[in-house]
């Protein structure tokens, strides 16, 4: 192999894949963040700071409220929380995505649906459900 080819190929290997794949698609930027900002023990920041560019945070403020109260009661429960980790995705089209991630804790895990959808050109949150059992791991 001559030196050239040899630094072309070094050079290619060493950038990561998704440089050129344009980078994580924006919702996963976004459920991670949420999530890992639950798992720092800020369930009031990750809900605001997810839904803070869509809709559903002026059309249902109450139902946010309520979702982040049930949220910080089901991960006190179970102890430490210790990561997430990815699960699933499911397409819909192409403006509905289905994401599946679970939290885990010392005790049991607690799975995260969370529904994004992209009316123009942006994703927004939809929806998020979560429970301490394992039925959002169903296919729907």
């Amino acid at each position: 192999m001559n030196v050239s080819r040899f630094v072309v190929l070094t050079v290619l290997l060493s950038y990561p894949a998704n440089l050129f794949a344009g980078g994580a698609p924006s919702y996963q930027v976004q459920v991670e963040k949420f999530l890992q900002t639950i798992v720092d023990g800020q369930v009031d920041k990750a809900y605001d700071e997810l839904f803070k560019d869509s809709p559903i945070l002026k059309l249902k403020p109450q139902a946010i409220d309520v979702t982040k109260q049930q949220t910080n009661m089901l991960v006190s429960l179970y102890g430490k929380r210790l990561g997430f980790e990815f699960i699933k995705k499911q397409a819909y089209g192409n403006s509905i995505i289905r994401l599946i991630y679970m939290i885990k804790t010392e005790n049991i895990p607690i799975t995260f649906e969370i529904y994004f959808y992209k009316p123009y050109s942006k994703w927004l949150p939809a929806s998020v459900n979560f429970e301490d059992t394992f039925a959002l791991l169903t296919e729907r």
